[in-house]
């Protein structure tokens, strides 16, 4: 049994401009085969990676027979769905922070003298039990 899982590759696809390339994307797809399988899910390995134990130990992934979300996924179809649902998280991750860094810099930019902004000062202390 074979699983797979999308991701997407980048290269420059033209002159910088302003600092900021042009980027050129390429989906590509990772192969798994089952290396075991469990009842409960498959343990499984890059495809014609070898079985050397040591090898195994440091790219085997464990995938859920009943899950919703997975690592990677017996057909191309659910994968590619996984692929985009990922895709589509990341942005709203990444949107978020950037929604989150320009009010910073519309707050330091408000800042006209470090020395007499009155801020709150908070002491944070990592308690170790």
């Amino acid at each position: 049994m074979i699983f797979y899982r999308y991701y997407a590759t980048y290269d420059v696809a033209g002159p910088s401009i302003n600092g900021f390339s042009s980027w050129r994307a390429y989906l590509e797809v990772d192969e798994y085969e089952v290396w075991k399988e469990t009842p409960k899910g498959y343990w499984i390995i890059p495809k014609g990676m070898t079985k050397d134990p040591d090898c195994v130990k440091l790219y085997k992934k464990f995938v859920l027979k009943v899950a919703n979300r997975k690592f990677a996924y017996p057909d191309k179809k659910s994968a590619f769905e996984s692929f985009k649902i990922r895709t589509k998280r990341r942005i709203e991750h990444l949107e978020r922070q950037l929604a989150q860094t320009k009010a910073q810099q519309k707050m330091i930019e408000g800042i006209e003298d470090i020395e007499t902004f009155d801020c709150v000062v908070v002491n944070r202390m990592i308690k170790f039990l």
